[in-house]
């Protein structure tokens, strides 16, 4: 089976940090903790083996190359699959984090 190897920009791991932060604040440590196992565990576990069956983002054509989403609760997860089997995820857009600009 064809894995895909995932990486992360630095906006994206920025996204993920920003709401990390406010879940510690707002749920504390043990369920913002588990937030993030979460959305690490659906990113690898889905975009590792099919980063091509997540839709084009609505908000692609913003883009300058093709960008898909994956939705994770009320995240999306912005990224784009390179021809070399790479999945780069782009951003971390949610209710928390600051507006997904390219």
């Amino acid at each position: 089976m064809k894995r895909y190897r995932v990486a992360f920009l630095a906006e994206a791991y920025d996204d993920i940090l920003a709401s990390y932060e406010w879940g510690m604040l707002n749920w504390g440590e043990e369920l913002a903790q588990k937030w993030l196992e979460d959305l690490y565990d659906i990113i690898y576990s889905i975009l590792e083996i099919s980063p091509l069956g997540c839709p084009v983002a609505p908000d692609n054509n913003e883009w300058e190359s093709e960008v898909r989403m994956l939705v994770f609760l009320r995240y999306r997860i912005l990224f784009t699959v390179l021809e070399s089997e790479e999945v780069i995820i782009v951003r971390v857009s949610g209710p928390f984090t600051k507006r997904v600009d390219n």
